[in-house]
């Protein structure tokens, strides 16, 4: 949006958006007791539900713990937009989401943003309210 509405400043999230970086130093740390992990380059809730869909299970992300940087709540401000709907629906930020044994949790890097189900649904907990996630990221392949 930024880039579509040639909104100036902002260079720290342009760059993060047009010049991604794979995060090969997680992966290689996390990998050897990660049961899923995906790039998040479509969007938090879009690859929470591949990995979910991919396991046969599903999952609720916590709102209030999704990392968001500074620098992107001001940019969704600027655009009348809701930073937490960057995160979840935006992409092509390369972060990794994956999920492993809670043994690990406290070992591997990043931050519990979630937590994996038996129902074959991705939840939204916000306020301690759960909401079916319907909307999906951005779909490379849709209308093919």
């Amino acid at each position: 949006m930024l880039f579509l509405k040639e909104i100036p400043n902002f260079e720290l999230v342009k760059k993060l958006h047009s010049e991604p970086s794979a995060r090969l130093d997680i992966s290689r740390s996390v990998a050897p007791v990660a049961h899923a992990m995906e790039d998040v380059s479509d969007g938090l809730a879009s690859e929470v539900k591949n990995i979910c869909r991919a396991s046969g299970c599903g999952a609720v992300l916590y709102a209030e713990q999704v990392p968001i940087r500074d620098e992107v709540r001001k940019a969704a401000e600027a655009v009348s937009a809701d930073p937490l709907d960057f995160a979840l629906f935006g992409g092509e930020d390369f972060e990794l989401v994956y999920t492993v044994p809670k043994c690990y949790a406290e070992t591997v890097p990043g931050g519990l943003v979630g937590e994996i189900r038996e129902q074959e649904r991705v939840y939204l907990r916000s306020a301690g309210e759960e909401t079916l996630i319907e909307r999906a990221g951005y779909d490379h392949f849709a209308g093919l």
